[in-house]
């Protein structure tokens, strides 16, 4: 994903993912859930803190951890939501809490091979 606000790459980022401005700042979350930062000008990793008006014009570019079929189906087993990344604009998110619906799959006619081949995100990865 390319050319995000810092908003919508918060929302959009999650543990295993990492995304980079502009300025080659880079972001991702701990296994805790910590939002941490690595900066090109030191190697040290810390807490990401920010104030809006600093990175108000920041664009971001995420690079997703995506995982197989097998270990979302795992997860999702395992009581953890999972996305179906079929491509920028179409994320199919399954709660187990809501029951997993699978319905939208069929309404947008995506068929089983596109399942089982395409790309997954676990959201709550290692969240317990």
């Amino acid at each position: 994903m390319k050319g995000l606000t810092t908003g919508e790459m918060l929302d959009r980022l999650f543990i295993g993912d990492v995304a980079t401005n502009q300025d080659n700042v880079t972001v991702f979350y701990n296994d805790k859930g910590d939002l941490q930062t690595s900066r090109p000008d030191t190697e040290a990793v810390e807490r990401y803190e920010f104030s809006l008006k600093d990175v108000a014009k920041d664009k971001w570019d995420i690079t997703h951890s995506f995982v197989t079929f097998q270990e979302a189906m795992q997860a999702f087993e395992d009581n953890k939501t999972v996305i179906f990344h079929l491509h920028e604009d179409s994320l199919y998110t399954f709660n187990p809490q809501d029951g997993g619906r699978f319905k939208d799959l069929s309404n947008d006619s995506i068929e089983l091979r596109e399942l089982i081949v395409g790309r997954w995100i676990i959201v709550n990865r290692a969240r317990e």
